[in-house]
């Protein structure tokens, strides 16, 4: 019996060790291909492609699987990915994204392969349905621009209409909002949920998700209000709408993380103070 216990843990920590070397090396190699991504959209015209157009939108039903994530809801109220949210594949899952907000190949892998982590799945065998999403702090966090605290609603599916309003308010001419209005929203959301939600919680990669959303708003949507409405409310594009993303390898996780973290430390690093004393750190 020692020694079955003894060969069964070697067999765990071998495998353990040998996903985790996996795993580093696929990071490893994909941020520098990234890296080179970043490069070639440097030196190219911002609009070297032409983006496809959606198909037409089909609003959910009340057995449709959704989850906290407008984007991933939008491609499956447009057909794109399956219209009733299950069974999705993790490539499935990489290929819209890729083809329909003109991410790159390593950005839209990373997102597809990062879900899979967190939610502890196979990136190649396994699936997943959009309200696998909404499991508290993995995906879905307390203090969204778009959603309620799940204390408050539970169903992370369902967009708060005000909490849009108050976050396309913030625009200045009322035609685009800013890198600032991102920012200034996401620390006033923040003091919010601490002060009204007695669950509140947030770990320090739910406080980088919060901008990396945001981020998405400007580089995939240039920050147009309208355009912005139709997309968190309803959670389709507007007719004839295609990504704002034009450059010639897509958008790339090293050019987004730029941007989030441009978000994330301005405003007087106003979210970050929000954020150091909701964790005292």
């Amino acid at each position: 019996m020692p020694f079955s216990w003894f060969y069964t843990a070697a067999i765990f920590l071998g495998k353990s060790l040998w996903g985790t070397l996996a795993y580093a090396f696929i990071f490893v190699s994909r941020f520098f291909w990234d890296n080179l991504l970043t490069l070639l959209n440097t030196f190219t015209p911002r609009k070297s492609i032409t983006a496809p157009l959606w198909p037409d939108f089909v609003a959910r039903s009340d057995t449709d699987s959704r989850g906290p994530c407008p984007g991933l809801n939008a491609l499956s109220n447009h057909g794109i990915l399956p219209h009733n949210g299950r069974g999705i594949t993790f490539p499935v899952l990489a290929a819209a994204m890729r083809k329909y907000f003109n991410m790159s190949s390593t950005f839209s892998f990373f997102m597809a392969y990062s879900l899979a982590q967190t939610l502890r799945r196979d990136y190649y065998t396994d699936t997943v349905s959009l309200n696998d999403l909404c499991a508290h702090n993995a995906i879905e966090r307390d203090g969204s621009y778009s959603r309620l605290d799940a204390y408050f609603q539970p169903d992370q599916s369902i967009p708060n209409h005000e909490l849009i309003d108050e976050l396309l308010s913030t625009s200045i001419d009322g035609n685009r909002i800013t890198r600032a209005n991102l920012s200034q929203i996401l620390s006033k959301r923040l003091e919010d949920s601490k002060r009204t939600n007695p669950q509140f919680t947030l770990s320090s990669s739910g406080w980088f998700f919060g901008a990396a959303n945001c981020a998405s708003l400007l580089q995939i949507f240039d920050g147009l209000v309208d355009d912005l409405r139709t997309f968190l409310k309803e959670e389709r594009v507007p007719e004839g709408w295609s990504t704002k993303r034009r450059s010639l390898a897509g958008l790339t996780l090293t050019e987004f993380n730029i941007m989030s973290l441009r978000i994330l430390f301005g405003s007087d690093l106003a979210w970050t103070k929000a954020k150091l004393g909701v964790e005292g750190c």
